[in-house]
């Protein structure tokens, strides 16, 4: 069991009362009946000198010195003991005296005064209404029907919320009167306070009535609410009056007014339990049905119970408001003195105890409080400090205001969540700095990751990062998840905490906590010497999925805290993964498809010749930004791209007026030439503009380019890229018309430049990829291994823990699969639709996951899919064991099928119809009377007809070159048939050289034989002959005699 101190509320003094804002002070008039004058002198002076009762005085005292005395002896714990037990006695046979000498009526009324802060509050209301009384007589009924409320409630044996509502709201009524003896009594004022004095009678006969019921007919008498909801209203509308014939500007809420009447659970099992059965009468009139429902709320009913049911609460009432007028008809005054003396002697006591006593700051609700006045509802916290929404809703309840109550405490506990305590544990817990942890265990279900074991034992550092150290040793112990939904244990003890559990009788079992029965569970527990001394610990963890409990033992100083020696690893749980005897070998990556480069298939041109449609026009149209044409550079649609340029107008002769400019645009490949989505000016904006002789003109556009009704389905944004030309470059001609009508034209080209291309790095395990070239992107997947805690490889969605291999191996164990589907099933962000998964690769014999398989592919949509990869990619080892075994394939069942063949047709980049050729002139004009043509020739681009500024220059030819050009012609066909003559003659040759070949095969193995036979001839005749010197002018070589030397 977990060791804390019993802890024991003390008794309970009320507050003092609500401070409101009154008018100024009003002197009372003189007091007509002499008598009634005299008694409440008389009364004054009882509460003044009233004493509490001998038989309790000695109790506290006793109690006090005994608290006295334990606090004096905790330097000897066992002597301590004995002197508690006897304290405890002792003070519980005084209390037994003064229980006995009031007839046990002290021990009731003083436990319901504890445990109910409306009745303390409506005795204390009552105690200074006395004062009031003096100077304003006519409140005195109030004083009987408070008496008469108080009375009822304090014999009242147990809680009823109904009832409680209704004395709080009293309170808050009766309250108000306090004021009295300092305004002045109108007769307004007067009125409103009889009408009080029968609205109080009328809620002190409900309570009374409602009180005399069975706890069955409570519940089924559907009319009690009704008569609680008419009382509330009464209440209401009585207190608003006062208030405004008072002028009391109130400055506290009125929720307690406004709020609806509460409903018990009972209450509402009644209400369906009668809906269910046919009604209220159905049910009171069938003992069965009244037994069956007194079973589900767990009452008794007897005979008397039964014939209760059968009186309803308004003839109740009726009888308690004849006893309440018969009691207010007695003497007033000493019904007030008789009642109330009991009562303000208890609150004066409690005022003179409560000025010497110590004040406490509460741990949970951070408030002040004095153990006189603490109650089991006098704290109100959250469970936990976490918010949500803008409004600051905990999550705990989904309120802003607290929703437990319970004692103040002084001193951090786990009996129950509070907020405070989780803000406490978390400053330690959240942060790596604050505890040498000699014991850290953490556990997962491999069948369920949510459900976690954790256990941990260590030494405090520092209450929170980064703060100062702590001097003293505090031995920090946590089992399960701190958490306000979860069972769990989080303590700091001092050595003198963990002594003092070797004195105590209570406690001598070792279990400190155990998170919950059964085979998952996380536990732990002391270790404690022949002496009973706490010496160590003993943490252990046990999952469902575990076959055993993974159990751990740290021994330590118990002065100090230091830990002893090593921890001692009692038993290994969870998956055990053994090293590979031989290392594994996976197949090599196959991928499917084109590889791009990431770089534009060349630089856009800018050799486009000008254009004019007549002689005249002498001007030369060339780019002037680089490159000649920008797309997308401010912004991006999904149904065009734009694109920007500047052009430079040269204009050689005469003087030039520009009125209007237009363009048109194509994709290579495509002969016709488009219009525009739009087109524009920007520099200048406004048009005609002149060009002097000699001078130049800068022009700046904007024009937009439609896309096709599927590339608009691809919704793709891309700035400063055109998505249409990605594939082809684009060109635009400009056409510039002057105000005589003439025309001067040229063309822009503009080339896609591609996204960068990832790269695999070197730090990486593997890469895997597969190309879009509809896209120009790449789709790929990268692996990394990973040090940091206990990851082992990255993938770009998840990082692979060794817990996270080791439930890879643990659903191959159950499956029987070795190749276990990691289930990432992600989609590239360039494709959007392609997509990749891996599969772990379990070597069942080492009880690990030894490679991962990836696949990448086009998406499920394409119907002939001709793109993709397969990769393996080793994961690196893993686990602290050492022993070592032999390596087991998985086998593999999923491939990369189905892939064919690819069906990109490549990049097209020129096709040749914007550039000018010159053709020759069918007229003949003499190179002496040729009249200068200032570089302008026929252009032929287009078939359109035009000239060409700034071309070559076209010449007359001679009629004899002409002639030389005709035989050139024969002479080129005659060399053309040469080529089939050539054909004829190497076949012919071919089939010599394959005979050849044939007859080499045969005669080969015979001139072997032969020239070794020579050889050895040669070589006898050189041992035996002398060879003679060779003469000065040798004969030729023979050819026998060539082969012999070159073999010698």
């Amino acid at each position: 069991m977990s060791y804390h101190h019993h802890y024991q509320p003390p008794n309970h003094t009320p507050p003092s009362p609500r401070t409101l804002n009154p008018t100024p002070p009003y002197t009372p008039p003189p007091r007509s009946n002499s008598r009634l004058s005299e008694t409440y002198d008389e009364l004054e002076k009882m509460l003044n000198d009233i004493k509490t009762p001998h038989q309790v005085s000695k109790a506290e005292k006793v109690y006090m010195k005994g608290e006295q005395a334990f606090e004096n002896s905790l330097a000897s714990i066992t002597e301590a003991q004995g002197k508690m037990a006897k304290v405890k006695t002792a003070g519980a046979a005084a209390y037994d005296l003064a229980n006995q000498a009031t007839g046990g009526d002290f021990g009731a009324a003083v436990s319901n005064v504890l445990q109910n802060p409306a009745l303390e509050r409506c005795i204390n209301i009552a105690n200074q209404l006395v004062d009031v009384g003096k100077h304003v007589p006519f409140v005195a009924p109030i004083f009987v029907v408070l008496k008469i409320i108080i009375d009822v409630e304090q014999k009242a044996r147990d809680a009823a919320s109904k009832c409680n509502d209704l004395l709080e709201r009293i309170n808050f009524m009766t309250s108000q009167l306090l004021v009295l003896k300092k305004v002045q009594i109108l007769d307004t004022t007067r009125d409103v306070i009889k009408r009080m004095e029968k609205v109080l009678k009328d809620a002190a006969s409900l309570i009374t009535s409602y009180r005399k019921q069975s706890a069955i007919a409570r519940r089924l008498n559907m009319g009690n609410k009704d008569k609680f909801i008419g009382a509330v209203g009464s209440i209401k509308a009585v207190t608003d009056d006062l208030m405004i014939s008072l002028q009391i500007q109130q400055t506290t809420t009125l929720d307690i007014l406004q709020r609806s009447v509460p409903k018990d659970p009972e209450d509402e099992a009644a209400e369906a339990f009668v809906k269910e059965h046919g009604g209220e009468e159905a049910v009171k009139n069938n003992p069965d049905l009244v037994r069956q429902f007194a079973q589900q709320i767990h009452v008794t009913v007897d005979e008397a119970a039964l014939s209760s049911l059968h009186r309803s609460i308004s003839d109740l009432m009726l009888e308690s408001q004849t006893a309440i007028e018969a009691s207010l008809r007695e003497n007033v005054t000493s019904a007030v003195a008789e009642g109330l003396k009991g009562y303000a002697a208890e609150v004066a006591a409690a005022e003179l105890a409560k000025e010497k006593e110590e004040r406490k700051q509460c741990v949970q609700c951070k408030e002040e409080y004095r153990d006189s006045v603490n109650t089991a509802v006098a704290c109100t916290f959250h469970k936990t400090s976490d918010t949500q929404g803008r409004s600051g809703e905990h999550s705990c309840c989904g309120e802003v205001k607290p929703c437990q109550r319970n004692w103040h405490r002084s001193k951090h506990h786990c009996e129950y969540p509070y907020a405070a305590f989780f803000e406490r544990s978390g400053n330690i817990l959240k942060y790596t700095d604050t505890v040498d942890w000699y014991i850290d265990l953490e556990e997962k279900d491999m069948d369920d990751e949510t459900k976690e074991q954790m256990v941990a034992v260590g030494k405090l550092l520092r209450w929170g990062t980064r703060l100062q150290r702590v001097d003293e040793p505090i031995l920090v112990v946590r089992v399960g998840s701190v958490w306000y939904k979860s069972p769990h244990y989080f303590a700091t003890l001092e050595p003198s905490e963990l002594a003092e559990m070797a004195f105590d009788q209570e406690i001598d079992d070792v279990l400190i906590f155990r998170t919950q029965p059964g085979e998952a569970y996380a536990m732990a527990e002391w270790i404690k010497d022949g002496n009973g001394m706490v010496v160590g610990c003993r943490c252990t963890t046990k999952v469902a999925s575990s076959r055993r409990p993974t159990v751990h033992e740290v021994m330590f100083d118990p002065m100090t805290l230091e830990m002893v020696g090593e921890v001692k690893v009692v038993s290994e749980g969870g998956f055990k993964p053994y090293k590979p005897l031989t290392p594994y070998v996976v197949p090599e990556t196959v991928r499917y498809g084109v590889t791009l480069t990431g770089k534009p298939v060349r630089k856009p041109r800018t050799d486009f010749k000008t254009v004019a449609s007549s002689p005249d026009i002498s001007c030369v149209i060339s780019p002037s930004s680089d490159p000649p044409l920008r797309a997308n550079p401010k912004w991006a649609h999904p149904t065009k791209d734009t694109f920007i340029g500047t052009v430079t107008i040269f204009n050689k002769s005469s003087d030039v007026t520009i009125a209007s400019a237009t363009a048109s645009w194509r994709l290579v490949g495509d002969k016709e030439w488009k219009d525009p989505m739009s087109f524009a000016l920007t520099d200048p904006e406004v048009l005609p503009t002149n060009i002097g002789p000699k001078q130049t003109q800068t022009f700046s556009f904007e024009t937009a380019v439609p896309r096709s009704e599927e590339e608009v389905a691809h919704d793709i944004k891309w700035w400063d890229r055109a998505y249409i030309a990605r594939h082809r470059p684009l060109r635009l001609k400009l056409v510039f018309k002057t105000i005589d009508g003439e025309t001067c034209s040229t063309i822009l080209e503009y080339v896609f430049t591609p996204y960068k291309i990832e790269e695999p790095k070197d730090d990486q395990l593997a890469f895997f990829f597969f190309d879009d070239p509809e896209q120009l992107c790449r789709n790929s997947v990268a692996v990394s291994a990973s040090t940091w805690n206990d990851e082992v490889i990255t993938l770009p969605t998840k990082r692979l823990t060794v817990t996270d291999l080791n439930k890879l191996v643990y659903t191959a164990m159950k499956t029987g699969k070795t190749e276990v589907d990691i289930q990432i099933n992600a989609t590239f962000s360039s494709s959007r639709t392609d997509y990749w998964n891996a599969w772990a690769l379990v070597d069942l014999n080492c009880q690990r996951v030894y490679a991962l398989k990836f696949i990448l592919r086009q998406g499920k949509e394409v119907e002939k899919p001709c793109r993709g990869c397969i990769g393996y990619v080793l994961v690196p080892e893993y686990g602290e064991s050492e022993e070592r075994r032999e390596v087991m394939y998985a086998v593999e069942e999923v491939k990369l099928e189905g892939v064919g063949e690819e069906t990109w047709k490549g990049f097209v980049d020129e096709d040749g119809w914007d550039d000018i050729v010159v053709e020759v002139p069918k007229s003949v004009v003499d190179v002496k009377d040729a009249a200068p043509t200032n570089g302008v020739g026929v252009a032929a681009a287009g078939g359109a007809g035009g000239v060409v500024v700034g071309g070559p220059v076209s010449l007359a030819i001679p009629e004899e070159v002409t002639t030389h050009l005709a035989t050139f012609s024969t002479t080129l066909e005659t060399l053309t048939a040469i080529p089939k003559t050539l054909d004829t003659r190497l076949t012919s040759i071919d089939k010599t050289l394959t005979t050849l070949a044939t007859a080499t095969t045969t005669i080969t193995p015979t001139l072997d034989t032969r020239l070794a036979s020579i050889d050895t001839h040669l070589t006898t005749l050189i041992k035996t002959v002398a060879i003679p010197a060779p003469p000065q002018k040798p004969a030729p070589a023979d050819p026998t005699t060539t082969h012999i030397e070159k073999h010698l």
